[in-house]
């Protein structure tokens, strides 16, 4: 059974000479967003987004970082059989952020996502569709610059 949470993780890579992050373009709603999933039973958040990344882009024993961002997701954007599951009090679910650090530049992807970008900061932000992936990209871009990036 799906838990009441998602995960988003950001896959990043540090070159000499800039930050670049990694966006999934969306077929099924034509727009970009980073690694996106719910958790399962009793998984914690960190363990969803470790599933998610083996899942969805096949990525696995990498660097991941907790970042403080979190949302509140509206659970009709999610599945009307999971909804009814969690009964019609559960209204919003919290969104947790995590980041990936990664040298791998050409994942695996599953068939959720068509394909990818690597972006600077200000490309990857005007490419995102929703508020809570630009937020967490401003802290994970913030806390890169400022080297406050502690590894889970």
């Amino acid at each position: 059974m799906r838990a009441k949470f998602q995960v988003l993780v950001l896959p990043f890579a540090v070159t000499a000479d800039d930050v670049r992050y990694c966006v999934f373009k969306r077929p099924d709603m034509n727009f970009w967003q980073f690694v996106l999933g719910g958790g399962e039973d009793t998984e914690t958040p960190f363990e969803a987004a470790v599933r998610e990344c083996r899942d969805e882009i096949g990525v696995e024993n990498c660097n991941f970082y907790k970042l403080d961002s979190t949302a509140s997701i509206p659970t009709n954007w999610v599945g009307e059989r999971v909804r009814a599951a969690w009964g019609p009090d559960c209204i919003v679910i919290s969104e947790y952020a995590f980041a990936l650090k990664t040298e791998e530049r050409d994942f695996s992807l599953s068939k959720e996502y068509s394909e990818l970008m690597w972006a600077d900061y200000k490309t990857a932000l005007k490419m995102l569709r929703y508020g809570s992936n630009q937020t967490a990209l401003y802290e994970l871009n913030e806390r890169i610059k400022l080297g406050l990036l502690e590894r889970i």
